[in-house]
């Protein structure tokens, strides 16, 4: 007999290879969900630069904590999704089958 099966939704670093759940839950239909608004939300993530003058790097700060507001609002899930831009992480779903 087969256990149950949890979706996890999270961010993969590439760097580390290394794969952290922020999203846990038994409807394969919800972490889809999840997942397709998390990448969604990386996708309009900008991208933090060096050389950025105080005034940029405000309205890029602005701008990440509105992306991150939108997600908790459409998700349910506060978490800082915006943290994760850029080429070392992706977004990804995987299926965990649990023992009885």
């Amino acid at each position: 007999m087969s256990g149950k099966v949890i979706y996890e939704v999270g961010t993969f670093d590439k760097y580390e290879e290394g794969f952290h759940a922020f999203f846990r839950c038994l409807s394969k239909e919800r972490a889809l969900f999840v997942l397709n608004i998390a990448k969604e939300i990386k996708s309009k993530t900008p991208e933090y630069i060096h050389t950025q003058t105080d005034d940029e790097f405000s309205r890029t700060v602005k701008l990440c904590e509105q992306l991150n507001k939108e997600f908790f609002e459409r998700t349910g899930k506060k978490f800082d999704i915006t943290m994760y831009e850029g080429d070392f992480y992706t977004i990804e779903m995987r299926e965990v089958q649990l023992d009885n």
